[in-house]
């Protein structure tokens, strides 16, 4: 969850099983605050993404938002080691080891388990781009449906981009794109860009810079219980 500066105040990520929990999680946040919105949007399904947070640094290792969903039976012992990664990722099998009761050896057999069914995708840096001295811009996209391969690859290239969602169910844009740039003119000439890259074969239909962060992409307790 973040600030913005655009069209909207904040933008959140929710994960839920299904439509109706999403539907029902979202009126529970909704409620409290809903006398001072003025104006909110709900967009459904990510079909695919990925997301590259050290590319500027000359690191270009990739994280996949995998297209095709298989559902895996989580048990006790798998989500109290993804809650334990979620708050510390660099975690070792022998610290992991101690808050679960197993053998650092049933340990690691259990999260080469977990990555071998794209449970857990990998790990990664959470990084403020700011103390860099670089603006985060996010950019949402209506695409020709024919030019979405071709797009991915660029994005995946480009070096100011970290990270690209493909969305299912809203009529004005169906992609999102991450952004890093030092200055307005950096940004322009990487609107520039796209723009001459794909012309007519997409629309840019808005764009906000990313404020502060408030709450970092975790794995919400209440998903692993």
């Amino acid at each position: 969850m973040s600030t913005i500066i655009g069209k909207w105040n904040v933008v959140l990520d929710i994960v839920t099983e299904n439509q109706v929990l999403l539907e029902k999680v979202f009126h529970e946040i909704l409620q409290p605050i809903e006398k001072h919105l003025s104006n909110f949007l709900l967009i459904n399904t990510t079909i695919r993404g990925e997301f590259y947070p050290t590319k500027f640094l000359g690191i270009t290792t990739k994280h996949n938002v995998p297209s095709e969903t298989k559902y895996y039976e989580l048990d006790a012992v798998d989500k109290q080691l993804l809650q334990e990664l979620s708050t510390n990722a660099r975690a070792e099998y022998t610290m992991l080891a101690k808050t679960t009761g197993l053998p650092a050896t049933t340990v690691a057999f259990r999260i080469k388990r977990l990555q071998k069914n794209n449970i857990l995708l990998g790990s990664t840096m959470s990084i403020d781009y700011k103390q860099f001295g670089w603006d985060f811009y996010n950019i949402q996209l209506k695409m020709q449906q024919k030019q979405i391969k071709k797009f991915f690859s660029f994005v995946s290239e480009h070096p100011n981009t970290v990270f690209y969602y493909e969305y299912l169910g809203h009529e004005s844009w169906d992609l999102d794109v991450g952004i890093i740039v030092q200055n307005t003119q950096e940004l322009q000439r990487v609107v520039n860009e796209i723009k001459e890259k794909f012309g007519d074969e997409l629309r840019i239909q808005n764009m906000y810079a990313i404020g502060t962060l408030i709450k970092d992409n975790m794995i919400p307790p209440g998903i692993l219980k």
